[in-house]
């Protein structure tokens, strides 16, 4: 492993670099060539990562977004309606509960306080969850609605 640690394709850590790389296809599909590994650490140095994983749906629909070849002979989708980006809002009448938390599916997304809107940018099939004391006590799944207002 070491051997392919020096090869043109190995990054050398510096200070306040970093690497960013695609790991998928404008239409979802995982790009095969993002694959990578890390380099052993040698001489008893120190290593410390940070990742970050940003998520964003596929984009086929997006104008401008790039279109790969290779993506349409393998029969994949380089456009469609299904993935427009929607907008949500999500709010807390306080009938039922004082505060409350907004999960993106198990992810924490904001707070959900009385009075206090949330809006944001969603997919159609994105799933919504209202939590009280760590127990969910609202599902919501996006519709293909352009705008769309949950309230609890």
């Amino acid at each position: 492993m070491v051997a392919q640690c020096e090869t043109k394709l190995a990054v050398r850590p510096h200070r306040a670099r970093a690497v960013l790389f695609y790991s998928q296809y404008p239409d979802g599909q995982p790009d095969p060539s993002s694959k990578h590994g890390a380099c052993p650490v040698l001489n008893e140095q120190t290593k410390i990562a940070a990742n970050l994983w940003v998520w964003n749906a596929p984009r086929p629909g997006f104008n401008g977004s790039p279109v790969n070849d290779w993506v349409k002979e393998k029969g994949g989708s380089t456009s469609s309606n299904n993935n427009k980006q929607l907008k949500a809002v999500f709010q807390n009448s306080g009938e039922k509960y004082g505060d409350a938390k907004l999960y993106f599916q198990d992810s924490f997304f904001a707070d959900l306080k009385k009075g206090k809107p949330v809006s944001v940018n969603t997919y159609h099939g994105h799933n919504w969850n209202v939590k009280v004391n760590d127990k969910i006590v609202q599902k919501w799944t996006v519709s293909n609605h352009p705008f769309q207002k949950f309230t609890l």
